[in-house]
């Protein structure tokens, strides 16, 4: 297991790069590799190709060529030589237009659990007995809705419409009463096994997504008695791996109070990129270091981190780093074999609808 911390606010709570922390488990077997088998071009030879064809000005053919640079020729290029097939897509991404048919891209599918209500009590270390009960508001459910609807839309057009999310709600009425943690909580798959059993079939969905509600106000340190439950992260993540206990289905959790319900979709494509670095690697066969980790976002004059991008003062969001990501270290090939259910055939999604409807 690795956990990876990432950036806070000044009360240690995730805010606008929101992952908190992410347990993305790292172990599994690795599938067939997806690309750089024996027989494969150069990257020299292909950059040369792809040159030449931007140089006379046939760009589609030209960015199809810097993509081959990358999903094919990765097991012999060079960093550089995979840096040139990153540039190239930068410059040709404006130019060359995306797919806009809907059909025509893979299908990534998510099943949305929201737990209408929390019945929790812990005894926190130092302190007295604790008990809190949360329940979901008809509004809170329409945020989570309309963050989905913008995770969807922002997965669409950042791989240039490759892949799309196909998801569907599952509103569970059976209060939620364990978590994982001692002072600060998250909810795990097996606290809420028995809820979630027959509301999907293990292996046949990519990713289960998670929301779990610890109260009204978020209880900051110094600031215990506002009334919620200590959150270890926002947002959690885990692959796909068999011990998991979801058939192969990977696991997002995220444990919210109100003001943290952006409704912009930032968080989900964070937690939900984790989930895809872990795929291309364990189920798809490409080395971890080809697909960077929706952490390695850097701002100017910051160390380390993806060196092809840094943001820029005055961005408010970590957007432009995820479909830097997305469109120029993945490619159109890559997006389209994308899964993390274990099956190829299996695609069990269902059209969008709004919370509670599903």
């Amino acid at each position: 297991m690795r956990v990876v911390p990432t950036a806070a606010n000044q009360h240690g709570v995730p805010r606008r790069r929101w992952a908190g922390v992410v347990l993305l488990v790292l172990l599994g077997s690795v599938a067939s590799a997806g690309g750089g088998e024996a027989g494969s071009p150069s990257a020299s030879a292909t950059i040369e190709q792809a040159q030449a064809l931007e140089q006379r000005g046939d760009l589609a053919a030209a960015r199809s060529a810097w993509e081959r640079v990358i999903d094919t020729c990765y097991a012999t290029a060079t960093p550089d030589e995979l840096r040139q097939g990153r540039l190239g897509l930068h410059r040709l991404n404006s130019r060359v237009p995306p797919n806009r048919d809907l059909a025509k891209a893979q299908v990534w599918t998510v099943v949305v659990f929201i737990f209408r209500t929390l019945d929790f009590s812990w005894t926190p270390k130092g302190g007295g007995p604790r008990h809190v009960v949360t329940t979901v508001t008809p509004g809170e459910m329409s945020r989570i809705g309309l963050g989905m609807q913008r995770f969807s839309e922002l997965v669409f057009r950042y791989t240039r419409g490759q892949l799309r999310i196909g998801y569907r709600f599952e509103v569970v009425e059976e209060p939620v009463r364990r978590l994982e943690g001692e002072d600060r909580f998250w909810l795990s798959p097996v606290n809420v096994r028995s809820q979630i059993a027959k509301r999907y079939v293990p292996g046949e969905v990519d990713s289960i997504f998670a929301y779990v509600k610890l109260g009204e106000l978020p209880p900051y340190p110094g600031q215990e008695d506002r009334g919620g439950i200590p959150a270890l992260m926002f947002g959690g993540t885990y692959g796909g791996d068999e011990w998991v206990g979801l058939g192969g289905t990977g696991w997002t959790c995220f444990m919210w109070f109100p003001e943290w319900l952006y409704a912009d979709g930032e968080v989900e494509l964070h937690e939900w990129l984790h989930q895809v670095d872990w795929a291309f690697t364990h189920r798809l066969g490409y080395p971890d270091d080809l697909v960077p980790s929706s952490d390695e976002g850097r701002k100017e004059g910051e160390a380390g981190g993806d060196l092809d991008f840094r943001r820029r003062p005055g961005d408010t969001n970590w957007l432009g780093f995820y479909e830097h990501l997305m469109s120029e270290h993945l490619t159109s090939r890559m997006w389209q074999q994308a899964r993390c259910r274990p099956s190829v055939g299996a695609r069990g999604g269902k059209p969008a609808g709004k919370p509670g409807s599903g």
